[in-house]
């Protein structure tokens, strides 16, 4: 990461393009979109992010899902548009459903370039 921060991520996250909105207490619903998601996480990009610190619910519709999920998680980085985000404790539905997604979205993934040498 820039700025000589560390990397705490534990948990894979793939690339992933959903339409989402997140629900701050006490603030209307606003727009985003998932640029990544694991099961620690997911990055969002919005016109207007909330500040670290922040908690929300995230409210998609994962694939695969008759309803739609309502994932709690805390803001734990924003720059400029994008945001990050660590979940709080998923339901097992919600995480069977994101780790579908994650394998889906890794299957589709172009090869990586050979190595030039």
């Amino acid at each position: 990461m820039e700025g000589g921060t560390q990397e705490r991520r534990t948990h894979l996250r793939v690339p992933a393009t959903l339409a989402v909105e997140y629900e701050i207490p006490g603030v209307a619903a606003r727009p985003a979109t998932v640029v990544d998601i694991g099961l620690g996480g997911t990055r969002l990009e919005s016109m207007d992010p909330p500040p670290p610190g922040s908690p929300l619910t995230v409210v998609l519709q994962l694939p695969g899902a008759r309803d739609k999920s309502r994932l709690a998680a805390t803001v734990r980085w924003s720059r400029g548009r994008v945001f990050g985000l660590a979940f709080g404790v998923l339901l097992a539905r919600d995480t069977h459903l994101i780790v579908d997604l994650m394998r889906s979205n890794l299957r589709s993934r172009p090869p990586p370039p050979p190595d030039e040498g």
